[in-house]
Parts: C-alpha cells; sequence; structure tokens
C-alpha cells in the first residue's frame, strides 16, 4: 500500500510540476518576460492555503477542540467539502487549463 501511495504522490508531484513550468514558459511567450519567482511564489502561497479549509469548517460549524459535535449533520459537511467541493474544483481547474493553455512547439520556438 506504501508504494502504491508513493507511486501516486510521484504522479502527482510530475505532473504539478510539469504544469507549472508551461505556466511559466506561456507567460514568457506571452509578455516576453520569464517570470519564475512570480509563478513559484503563487504557487507556493496556493499551498499553504490550509487557512480557508480552516474557514470552511468554522462556517459549518465544526469546533476542533469538542469531543463531540453539536450539528448532527457535521459529518455530511465534512464529506461535501472533502470530496464534492474538491472534484468540482478539479474539473474547474481541468476546464481552465484546457481554455486558456495555448502553448504549442511552434509558438514556443517562434
Amino acid at each position: 500500500m506504501t508504494v502504491m501511495g508513493y507511486l501516486g504522490s510521484a504522479m502527482f508531484n510530475s505532473v504539478i510540476w510539469t504544469a507549472i513550468l508551461e505556466v511559466v514558459n506561456d507567460s514568457e511567450v506571452t509578455t516576453h518576460n520569464r517570470q519564475d519567482g512570480a509563478v513559484y511564489s503563487l504557487y507556493s502561497f496556493a499551498r499553504k492555503a490550509g487557512f480557508i479549509s480552516g474557514q470552511a469548517l468554522a462556517m459549518v460549524g465544526y469546533v476542533s477542540d469538542a469531543l463531540v459535535q453539536q450539528e448532527s449533520d457535521i459529518k455530511e459537511w465534512i464529506y461535501i467539502l472533502g470530496n464534492r467541493v474538491h472534484s468540482i474544483s478539479f474539473i474547474l481547474c481541468v476546464l481552465l487549463y484546457c481554455l486558456f493553455t495555448h502553448s504549442n512547439r511552434k509558438r514556443v520556438l517562434n
């Protein structure tokens, strides 16, 4: 199971860093200015945005230090936040990537 988990993690890391490099290259082709630092810092900020998850849990009534949650539907909300919201966000990201990625070999080499 650990090997399978690490294989999945390796695939994710390969794909995400390749996508970031694609953004850097597209930005350079579009603006004629290489902006590696700006792209990497924005990605780094997005990775550390656990604050948003904490706020979402607080909005649905989750209390972190409670032994028993007062709201009976907290489990359902955690399921929705952890699965449905992420799935919708992922689909939205794929659509945006497909719509706004116009890099191709000919364009980059010109």
